[in-house]
């Protein structure tokens, strides 16, 4: 996974989605879903939500939604990696 950005007009996008600022909330359902869920997805998808929150980005929710386990990672470790 690339961890480049690139400029668009309104924002900027990071790698796996993640735009910065001013993207709005999450829904609830899917609040519900990553953050009272169990298994292994829902684990990975709260501490993605955590670390984008922490470098104040929020990521696509939809992007999210579509993304295994294996992405997940690889974007919680790109944001963990982010300076």
């Amino acid at each position: 996974m690339s961890t480049k950005t690139t400029k668009t007009t309104a924002a900027v996008v990071l790698a796996g989605g993640a735009t910065r600022p001013g993207t709005g909330a999450y829904t609830p359902a899917f609040l519900d879903a990553a953050l009272c869920g169990g298994g292994a997805w829902a684990r990975e998808a709260r501490l993605v939500v955590a670390l984008a929150a922490r470098r104040g980005v929020k990521v696509d929710e939809q992007a999210l939604i579509y993304s295994d386990v294996h992405d997940l990672q690889s974007l919680r470790m790109a944001l963990a990696d982010a300076a």
